[in-house]
């Protein structure tokens, strides 16, 4: 139930089907999630109880490691409005409680990926010399973060205006992302076309 509570949930467990009925009665509960088998008294029977006690009125949704057309007939019959096989998919979760307590899911929009980001932080970068590019190319091919950092320092010593990409390529290889750094750098590379110049 994590994943409710992370959502803004309230959430309230118990232990086994004779609990649960103890629970629901003395709390106001919206939605009630059951597994099919559970010690002392199974989903079947809880369900049961539920629904002569609170009516129709309170969205139960029941799990099971087998859920066969058998256990979801019987599920249905005892009043579950809703059965999930487990593991819980957490988007079958939330669709089905979105339609039995008719909530509309509003959703973040999506985070811009790793490669997003990067060509975001490239904007208005100057790129060292294309000779510059192929030694940094050489030593992260080597693994060489160090020599990496080195590098950098002594490009942004050579020209301030290769500071901003500088400082991002020494940044990526302090903290040893050798995959960043490769991208960064494989993204201002020279084209096969200059690289001829320097055959």
């Amino acid at each position: 139930m994590e994943t409710l509570a992370s959502l803004g949930f309230e959430t309230v467990e118990a232990r086994n089907g004779a609990e649960a009925l103890d629970v629901v009665a003395g709390r106001n509960i919206d939605l009630v999630i059951l597994d099919i088998l559970m010690p002392v008294m199974d989903g079947f029977e809880t369900t049961r109880r539920l629904r002569r006690r609170h009516g129709a009125g309170l969205p139960i949704i029941a799990t099971s490691a087998n859920a066969t057309s058998k256990i979801e007939s019987d599920s249905s019959d005892a009043g579950v409005d809703a059965l999930l096989g487990k593991p819980i998919e957490q988007r079958a979760l939330l669709e089905a409680m979105g339609s039995l307590l008719n909530l509309t899911w509003q959703h973040e929009p999506a985070l811009p990926s790793p490669d997003d980001s990067a060509r975001m932080e490239d904007v208005g970068f100057v790129t060292p010399p294309d000779n510059a590019i192929l030694v940094l190319q050489h030593l992260a091919r080597t693994g060489d973060m160090r020599a990496i950092c080195h590098e950098a320092d002594r490009l942004k010593r050579l020209d301030p205006r290769y500071a901003g990409f500088c400082t991002r390529l020494r940044t990526l290889a302090e903290n040893c992302q050798s995959r960043a750094v490769t991208t960064l750098i494989n993204r201002h590379a020279p084209s096969q076309q200059a690289l001829r110049k320097y055959s």
